[in-house]
C-alpha cells in the first residue's frame, strides 16, 4: 500500500509537471506569435499598442520595447520628412533668388551697350561694379544650390566675414539703381561715415536687396 501511494504521488507529480510544461510551452508560443505580429505591424508601418502594461514578464518587456522602437522609427521618419521639406523649400528659394542677379546683369549689359557713348565715366564704372556684384551673387547662389541639391547640408550656413556694413548696403542700392531710374524713383541716402559689424555680405545683401526690390 505504501509503495502504491508513493507511485501514485510520483505519477501525479509527473503528470502535473507535464501539464504545466505543455501549458507553459503553449503560452510561450502564443507570446512569440504575438511578438511576430507586432514586428510585422512595425515593418508594415501599422500602429501598435502595448496591451500588457504593468506586467513584469519577458513578453511584456519585449512588447514595450517594440512599441518604443516603432515610436523612435516614426519620429526619425517625421524628422527626415521635415528635413526634406526644408531642403526643397530652400532650393526653391535659391532658384527664385537666382533670377534677380540674372535680370540685373541683363539690364546693365543692355544699359552699357545702348548708352556707352553718352555715358559718363562715373556711371560706366557704377554699371561695371553692379555687374560684378550680380555675378558674385549669382556664383554664391549657384554654390548654395549645388550644396542643397547634393543634400550636403540641411540649413544655410551664415559666414560672418565682412565687417563693413555700409559696403553691403551700398551694393544693394547699386543693384537696384537701374530699376529705380526706369521708374523715375530717386533715393536720398544718408549714411554714417563708418559702421562695422561682422555679417555675411551675401545673405544680408540678398535680404536688403529684396526689401529694396519690393519697395521699387
Amino acid at each position: 500500500m505504501r509503495w502504491e501511494t508513493v507511485a501514485l504521488l510520483v505519477f501525479g507529480f509527473l503528470c502535473g509537471m507535464t501539464v504545466m510544461y505543455i501549458l507553459n510551452r503553449r503560452q510561450r508560443i502564443q507570446e512569440f506569435n504575438k511578438i511576430a505580429e507586432i514586428t510585422e505591424d512595425i515593418l508594415n508601418e501599422r500602429k501598435v499598442q502595448a496591451f500588457s502594461t504593468g506586467e513584469e514578464t519577458l513578453y511584456s518587456k519585449l512588447e514595450h520595447q517594440l512599441v518604443r522602437v516603432q515610436e523612435m522609427l516614426q519620429g526619425r521618419s517625421e524628422e527626415a520628412e521635415r528635413s526634406r521639406d526644408e531642403i526643397q523649400k530652400l532650393i526653391s528659394q535659391i532658384a527664385h533668388q537666382m533670377r534677380t542677379p540674372l535680370m540685373n546683369m541683363e539690364t546693365y549689359i543692355g544699359f552699357l551697350e545702348d548708352g556707352k557713348e553718352q555715358m559718363s565715366e562715373e556711371l560706366f564704372f557704377q554699371s561695371v561694379d553692379a555687374l560684378k556684384n550680380s555675378q558674385g551673387k549669382l556664383g554664391f547662389l549657384v554654390e548654395s544650390f549645388i550644396r542643397m541639391a547634393r543634400l550636403e547640408q540641411h540649413i544655410l550656413q551664415i559666414k560672418k566675414e565682412e565687417p563693413d556694413l555700409l559696403k553691403t548696403v551700398r551694393n544693394g542700392f547699386g543693384q537696384i539703381q537701374r530699376r529705380a531710374e526706369e521708374k523715375e524713383i530717386q533715393f536720398q541716402i544718408i549714411l554714417p561715415e563708418q559702421v562695422t559689424c561682422l555679417h555675411d555680405p551675401n545673405w544680408l545683401g540678398e535680404a536688403f536687396y529684396n526689401i529694396l526690390d519690393n519697395a521699387v
